[in-house]
């Protein structure tokens, strides 16, 4: 029994996860950020964050896009925490400024923006 749990765990487990690992990350702190302001969306009861990046961090940005198109990837802060709660498709060009969508509450997209001003340290893929 115990060399069918070893198994299923090689052959299910562990390649699940390293394929996870391999998601694109971009990090973004305070220290990158220009401007950031939450908006309400008129077509869709939702609420975006709107980011402005410095000429590096924007960039650098446009350089992970322009590598990651077709593909998602995560936004993290400057700790490796998740910005969203899931994966974004990269599906053009994204430089700065740029906007995250899909918040359900203005309190939601308060926390995020705390989450992202809240940490320091170099924007770009990790």
């Amino acid at each position: 029994m115990k060399k069918i749990i070893a198994i299923f765990l090689l052959l299910f487990v562990i390649p699940l996860s390293s394929i996870a690992s391999n998601i694109p990350k971009y990090v973004i702190t305070s220290e990158c950020i220009t401007s950031i302001k939450i908006e309400e969306l008129k077509y869709a009861p939702e609420w975006s964050i709107i980011i402005s990046l410095n000429n590096s961090a924007a960039e650098e940005m446009l350089k992970f896009s322009k590598k990651n198109i077709g593909r998602k990837a995560r936004l993290v802060n400057g700790q490796g925490e998740n910005i969203l709660k899931n994966e974004v498709p990269i599906r053009g060009y994204v430089s700065s400024p740029f906007q995250a969508v899909g918040f359900s509450s203005r309190k939601e997209a308060e926390n995020v923006m705390k989450s992202i001003l809240s940490t320091n340290g170099m924007c770009g893929e990790k």
